[in-house]
């Protein structure tokens, strides 16, 4: 598997690096690296479709961008450093707000969404990085400046997976959301369901005691995304109360992507996340 994690998909500056130890502890396992050679195939869902002949890969890029319109996306073969491959790599520019305090990781889900779609439907093989075989993302700052191959990669992720929410439509899909957290006490600010094949979802939430929240937000996770995963992707914002992020966190599960970041200030304090970094 590829491991491109640079400057911001794991390490945001003076941020703190974590692994979630719930419903994103899979995507772990497909952390992508620069070994030769391939690791097992991680399959997040139980439910698996049969693999068919897709489609080509530039045919799935020009099916799916103007469904995030905002990338500025295009096939190449792979940077200097990488073996030659029949399989294209993926050139996604990404505008970001900043490159600090976890405000590129919704921009960067997106683009993780849009590879792992592209990668599923053009998949032949049950490895999506056959597909697909890495990417560089770059993000693009509201200046103008570009910071290039700011992060990105592909994980070695099982195609045909079927999720649990394919069959739902969004207003059930955020009912069962807002049900969730208003049980656990929280304010919805915004839910917006993705759209790339399949549902994903990106919840910003406000609670009015953060030290009352912190310890459950493993097991928040947990009950609106599921323990097996029940969308492709999702990302999760928590707010302090006067509105200010403390956690931002979001997974891919077509391409193994986990990324997520936590104000220092709350370091060990956040409940169902493993302490990984600086």
């Amino acid at each position: 598997m590829q491991n491109r994690v640079n400057r911001t998909s794991l390490v945001v500056a003076g941020a703190v690096i974590v692994a979630l130890a719930a419903a994103t502890a899979a995507v772990g396992n497909a952390q992508r690296h620069n070994r030769a050679g391939r690791a097992q195939v991680v399959a997040y869902t139980r439910l698996r479709r049969s693999s068919s002949p897709g489609v080509s890969a530039g045919q799935a890029l020009t099916a799916v961008a103007s469904r995030l319109p905002e990338l500025a996306a295009h096939l190449g073969s792979s940077p200097i450093g990488y073996a030659s491959s029949a399989s294209p790599w993926l050139y996604v520019t990404v505008p970001v707000p900043s490159m600090s305090g976890g405000a590129d990781i919704r921009p960067f889900w997106r683009a993780d969404l849009l590879e792992g779609a592209i990668a599923e439907l053009s998949s032949r093989t049950s490895d999506l990085r056959d597909a697909v075989l890495g990417s560089t993302f770059s993000a693009e700052l509201p200046d103008g400046t570009l910071v290039s191959d700011a992060t990105g990669g592909m994980g070695d992720v099982s195609s045909g997976q079927v999720f649990a929410s394919g069959t739902e439509s969004d207003a059930f899909i955020r009912s069962q959301l807002v049900a969730t957290l208003t049980a656990y006490g929280v304010t919805p600010v915004d839910i917006q369901i993705v759209h790339v094949i399949g549902a994903s979802p990106a919840v910003v939430v406000r609670t009015a005691d953060i030290s009352a929240t912190a310890p459950r937000v493993g097991q928040l996770i947990d009950d609106l995304f599921g323990t097996t995963p029940k969308f492709e992707g999702y990302y999760l914002e928590l707010q302090g109360p006067n509105g200010t992020p403390f956690v931002r966190v979001s997974a891919s599960f077509r391409t193994g992507a986990g990324r997520l970041w936590i104000d220092p200030s709350w370091d060990g304090q956040i409940g169902g996340l493993m302490h990984m970094g600086r």
